[in-house]
């Protein structure tokens, strides 16, 4: 178990990448925070961790809310006091044209990828630097190099979360805590992705696998970038994307990837 004794925090963990990740670190025998708007979709995780012999607690709040991190940070000094390891995996995507972008959507987007993982690390690494130890991984998309159709507020702001996470690991590397990002290429996170459809075989195509891959195999990354073994990885943004970003493009439908 090469998490004893760690205290991770991970947002957006009740579904997809996030849940997996969670499951992997309690595997790994540390404490997870599962965080999600729902609080029953949160407990349901919580529950599942236990019942599979893991520890865990649960944190709701709506990142798209400016005061969300602020309150997550209170619950979590209460709940345990303070962690380890923060995965800010928390992603919202709205589909919308450049000219169709309201204040709204810009803001929702805005909050939940890029200012609540800011003020999350704010408020968290005083207590990691304290002890003179912590990682944290946040997780972008291959839209920051490659664009995503009608993404456009969402590719920018997770590309801010990169820069955040460079500056971060040259701020806070004295301190012992490390700071890297992942950029997830075409995951199949859903039994739909898994179908023989014209859209899916188009994804595929593109990668040099010939396949999606698994909230797992992101999962596994997250872990190494947290254990002991990456001790000098910092400030790094790495692509899991079966080899896409290094391939040369291929003409694909608008909007399939």
């Amino acid at each position: 178990m090469r998490l004893r004794d760690k205290t991770a925090f991970i947002t957006g963990s009740t579904r997809g990448i996030g849940r997996e990740i969670a499951a992997v670190f309690a595997r790994e025998g540390a404490t997870v925070g599962i965080h999600g708007r729902q609080e029953a979709d949160v407990a349901a995780v919580v529950d599942d961790i236990r019942a599979s012999g893991g520890s865990a607690f649960g944190v709701a709040a709506d990142l798209a809310d400016p005061e969300a991190p602020d309150a997550v940070h209170t619950q979590l000094s209460r709940l345990c006091g303070g962690i380890d390891l923060l995965i800010n995996n928390a992603g919202m995507s709205i589909s919308e044209s450049y000219g169709s972008v309201t204040r709204a959507t810009f803001d929702a987007q805005l909050h939940v990828n890029f200012v609540s993982a800011f003020r999350l690390t704010q408020l968290l690494t005083p207590q990691m630097a304290a002890r003179g130890r912590g990682a944290i991984v946040n997780i972008s998309t291959c839209g920051t190099v490659q664009a995503h159709h009608n993404k456009i507020v969402y590719d920018s702001v997770k590309g801010a979360l990169e820069a955040f996470t460079r500056s971060l690991a040259v701020e806070l590397a004295a301190s012992g805590i490390r700071a890297n990002a992942i950029r997830p290429g075409a995951i199949a996170n859903s039994p739909e992705y898994e179908t023989d459809t014209p859209a899916n075989n188009a994804r595929r195509n593109i990668i040099p696998m010939k396949r999606m891959g698994t909230n797992r195999e992101i999962a596994e990354v997250v872990l190494f970038l947290c254990l002991p073994e990456a001790g000098y990885v910092t400030g790094q943004i790495f692509d899991v994307d079966g080899g896409r970003g290094v391939s040369l493009p291929i003409l694909n439908p608008v909007g399939i990837i």
